[in-house]
């Protein structure tokens, strides 16, 4: 916005000011006033300005919501002069219809406000978005207002009409006011916010300069009780100045930038660099842009055209810019895919080392674990004399290794296992003990779930029983039942003391039960077991 275009619209603004002055003044002259019988030759004047402003504001608003608001208020303000026209020209002499006409006159007072607040609330907003809750609870205020004042011969609230038709204000018309007064108080300042806040908030002084200049002469209208006379002459009426105040306001907004419009053409082609250009029907051109035409002769320059009411906007692309950039994501994309495949290879890697770690971490857990063992089963097997008189003993050595061996390598995957696990490495190492002339028994009432440490300790408890008792027992029976908490319960019928139980035991000490009777030991280890 230029500084000329500025004074453009204080001029066209300082102009309906003078005009409305010099019409109230011409239309206190009898002769005229009994030649047009109008009490404003104002009116005569303003309501067709008021019809082009609606019709103009339709046409160049793009936001909906906005434009509806601002037309409504046109024709709220044009139902302003035409009820104080009818209620004074034409219908005076009738008393209630006069009345009726009186109440009906505050209508636009209350929504005038309330439409310029919600086209307010809308402006700079996202069209496809629902207006705020609380703008449809200010909607019920108002018609709840509007109601009040048709129903004023019930209630008496808002004019207290005496039988000489003078009147006095009641609480309603109080109310009224102040909700009115609120409302565009709002508007202004929320549109100021939206100013400030906007690129145009340098000429916020052109809405506020000729809505406030309204907001003065009302005040002034209200203070004094009446307009201001010079000479005995009224100056001007409350419904012409109202109305400056909202059509100030929003032209105002709609000057600046605030409120889009589809004004202005030859100033966006001028500063458009997109080689455009605006055709008639007869294919005269009325605006081109500063850019590209579509006479440039560049393979990259494509000219395409769209038709509009009245001709054609025709326009050139240029591809060089587009082309460029898909270079350029086809480039990314390329280092992305091989980015992603070096991720992926860097998490294979990562997985396939954390996978030997552990297993590593578990075999050394082996190794310690079944260190004893193995030292014994060698020192067996380097004295071949010894390894066959001990045979039996050294297969159960074997099978424990084995069997504890892969109860490790579970325990890495999961902190629980079945107790399933414990039957069969039992199972296997019953195998070796029939081979010894044993008679075996296994019983296991159920599966549960139970803590690996604790399957590990009970495989151990049974080895460390099978290697004491294997040389004098006959019979061992072995039970596994987890529905009563019990993890293994081992009965045989040779001597078993428990004082040198395996490490892995000892953690479990408490758990572990030894009953040593004269011909049968008992030996139950307890446990948490789960479903």
């Amino acid at each position: 916005m230029s500084l000329s275009q500025s004074k453009r619209s204080y001029l066209i603004f300082l102009v309906i000011i003078v005009i409305l002055f010099a019409t109230d003044l011409i239309s206190a002259s009898d002769i005229l006033y009994r030649a047009i019988h109008l009490n404003s030759l104002f009116t005569v004047v303003f309501c067709p300005v008021l019809i082009f402003w609606g019709f103009s504001v339709n046409s160049r608003i793009i936001m909906p919501q906005v434009k509806r608001c601002l037309v409504a208020i046109s024709v709220f303000l044009l139902m302003l002069f035409v009820i104080r026209t009818c209620r004074w020209e034409f219908f005076y002499g009738i008393p209630r219809v006069n009345i009726f006409l009186w109440y009906m006159y505050y209508i636009p007072f209350v929504t005038v406000p309330t439409l310029s607040f919600h086209a307010s609330i809308r402006t700079g907003t996202d069209p496809e978005s629902k207006a705020p809750s609380y703008v449809s609870v200010i909607w019920a205020i108002a018609l709840l207002i509007i109601a009040s004042f048709l129903t004023n011969d019930l209630h008496g609230q808002l004019l207290i009409i005496d039988d000489d038709y003078s009147y006095t204000h009641g609480w309603l018309y109080y109310v009224f006011i102040a909700y009115s007064v609120i409302m565009t108080i709002a508007s202004l300042v929320i549109l100021f916010r939206k100013c400030h806040l906007s690129l145009c908030r340098k000429q916020i002084h052109i809405p506020l300069t000729l809505s406030l200049t309204g907001c003065v002469l009302t005040i002034i209208y209200l203070a004094i009780g009446g307009s201001p006379e010079l000479f005995g002459i009224k100056l001007y009426h409350i419904q012409e100045i109202y109305s400056l105040i909202f059509i100030g306001l929003w032209e105002g907004c709609i000057i600046i930038g605030l409120l889009p419009s589809n004004a202005h053409y030859r100033k966006l082609f001028s500063i458009s660099h997109t080689g455009a250009e605006l055709i008639s029907s007869d294919q005269s051109t009325h605006y081109e842009s500063a850019g590209q035409t579509a006479s440039g002769s560049s393979e990259d320059l494509i000219q395409k055209e769209f038709g509009i009411s009245g001709g054609l906007v025709r326009w050139t692309e240029d591809m060089r810019t587009i082309r460029n950039l898909n270079e350029e994501l086809t480039e990314a994309g390329e280092r992305i895919s091989e980015e992603n495949d070096l991720i992926e290879e860097e998490n294979r890697i990562m997985e396939e080392y954390g996978r030997y770690e552990t297993l590593n971490r578990l075999y050394d857990s082996i190794a310690d674990h079944t260190r004893d063992t193995v030292t014994r089963l060698d020192a067996a097997l380097s004295d071949t004399d010894s390894f066959e008189k001990n045979i039996i003993p050294n297969l159960l050595l074997g099978t424990y290794v084995k069997r504890c061996a892969n109860l490790i390598l579970l325990s890495g995957t999961s902190k629980e296992m079945s107790s399933e696990e414990i039957s069969l490495s039992i199972r296997e190492s019953f195998e070796t003990l029939s081979i010894a002339g044993i008679d075996c028994m296994l019983t296991n009432s159920a599966c549960g779930k139970v803590s690996s440490d604790a399957v590990i300790a009970a495989y151990d408890l049974f080895e460390s029983v099978a290697e004491k008792v294997i040389n004098d027992c006959s019979v061992i029976s072995v039970g596994i039942l987890p529905a009563s908490g019990v993890i293994l319960k081992i009965e045989t019928d040779a001597a078993y003391s428990g004082n040198d139980l395996p490490d892995r035991v000892k953690k479990f000490r408490s758990s572990v039960t030894i009953d040593e009777g004269e011909e049968e030991t008992s030996i139950v280890f307890r446990g948490d077991v789960h479903d």
